[in-house]
């Protein structure tokens, strides 16, 4: 009988060691890393004004080798997840039908692509350069307590993308 206590007992704690050992680690700095580009000038086809704008590619990658997921809004996800660098300028889609909270489950070393446009803010002059900010919410609770402002001053982990050049790239090449 003691044997099988004893062999519980290690089961036990190796499942205990596994799951710390291979979980994902949302307090790890290198959880994901967020690559940011400049793809083009113009003003959106869509709208609320005829202001041109940059639009940009924010790639978000899983840098851990276990599945990660975070939660986003399904239209206003610039709004609640993205910040910027600089206040005179912000990150921005056009709205949408239908604004629902949507997880998103990466696998390891897997990407997901954010389509956006930066436009300058209360009449103050494009920055030289941005970066994009990603806060990451591990649960939708997180992100609605952030949507209805009970928790907008928490220190919430924010990863930082490169600093781009707020320039038109169109009619140049780059290296990759």
């Amino acid at each position: 009988m003691r044997s099988i206590t004893h062999a519980f007992l290690l089961f036990g704690m190796c499942l205990c060691c596994l799951k710390q050992g291979y979980g994902q680690r949302v307090d790890s700095v290198d959880l994901i890393s967020i690559s940011l580009r400049i793809v083009g000038k113009g003003t959106p086809s869509y709208g609320r004004d005829t202001i041109p704008g940059y639009f940009a590619l924010a790639t978000l990658t899983n840098t851990q080798d276990t599945t990660i997921h975070f939660w986003v809004m399904s239209c206003s996800w610039p709004a609640h997840n993205f910040i910027t660098s600089n206040d005179s300028i912000y990150f921005w889609i056009p709205g949408c039908d239908r604004n629902i909270p949507d997880k998103i489950v990466l696998l390891p070393h897997h990407s997901v692509d954010f389509y956006g446009l930066f436009e300058p803010s209360n009449k103050k002059p494009l920055p030289m350069t941005v970066k994009l900010g990603f806060l990451y919410f591990d649960s939708f609770e997180d992100l609605l307590d952030y949507i209805v402002g009970r928790n907008r001053h928490q220190n919430f982990n924010v990863h930082w993308s490169n600093s781009v050049n707020i320039a038109d790239p169109l009619y140049r090449y780059r290296v990759n």
